[in-house]
């Protein structure tokens, strides 16, 4: 497969406290795969996510290099940066309120971002909108018309995945999808994140703090303290290899995922 993303020495220092949130990573990522990175909180897990768009926070300072499709993102211009924001890499955020303007009704938004990323017309882009909502499984009549306040945690979430594939970008970044989900909620967002990597083919970095989430939809783990990567595999050899004593205590209790086929 060709390759889609490749992080060199990427380092995020922010000015104000000092910390190095991202520290020396490099990774790559072909079209198509779907990578897991697992850590705790504050391990640098979603700055790096983040940054991987330039989202990173105001008073960062980036070092290396982050080629994406050949562009370089972190020396991108606000144009370039716009083409790729949506179409080429999306955001799924942990809280997709952040993502949704409440006072702007759902259907709206997901058209707002096929008018800044086609040419399709008006009707063509209020179909794609419908067809974005099915494939996440809102096919409720109102769901277009309604507000992000009037729908379930759930909805909301399936809104959120809407948005970032309505464009059909390349790879999805999914931060912490899922942790303010119930377990059945859960369990059904994952469903619908995984059958749509498949169907759409779609490269993937799914953020986590439970190993347990990757079954089924990590090939490779990226394991992150401080920063930093202390240890990289394919999802089985970090579920049952030896480990050292970090990862060891992510994965304690844990039963390992079933590889990906």
């Amino acid at each position: 497969m060709p390759e889609l993303l490749q992080v060199r020495d990427l380092s995020v220092r922010i000015r104000r406290s000092g910390l190095v949130a991202v520290d020396q990573v490099s990774f790559e990522l072909n079209e198509g795969e779907a990578l897991g990175v697992l850590g705790e909180s504050g391990a640098g897990k979603t700055t790096l996510g983040r940054t991987l768009l330039r989202l990173q926070p105001a008073d960062a300072d980036l070092q290396g290099s982050v080629l994406f499709r050949g562009t370089e993102v972190l020396h991108a211009g606000e144009h370039t940066l716009s083409r790729i924001r949506g179409a080429g890499i999306s955001l799924i955020s942990q809280e997709p309120e952040l993502g949704l303007n409440p006072f702007i009704r759902v259907g709206q938004q997901l058209e707002e971002v096929l008018r800044a990323h086609s040419r399709l017309n008006k009707r063509e882009r209020r179909e794609q909108t419908h067809n974005a909502f099915a494939m996440v499984g809102l096919r409720e009549p109102g769901i277009y018309s309604a507000y992000s306040h009037q729908l379930s945690g759930g909805q909301r979430q399936r809104v959120a995945i809407a948005q970032a594939l309505v464009a059909k970008p390349a790879l999805v970044i999914a931060d912490e999808p899922t942790s303010a989900l119930d377990n059945v909620t859960q369990t059904e967002i994952l469903n619908v994140i995984g059958e749509l990597r498949q169907r759409l083919q779609l490269a993937l970095i799914f953020i986590t703090h439970d190993f347990r989430l990757l079954g089924g939809l990590a090939g490779r783990v990226l394991i992150m303290r401080a920063g930093r990567i202390v240890e990289a595999g394919t999802v089985r050899q970090i579920g049952t290899a030896a480990h050292d004593s970090y990862t060891g205590g992510l994965l304690r209790f844990v039963p390992f995922p079933p590889p990906t086929s």
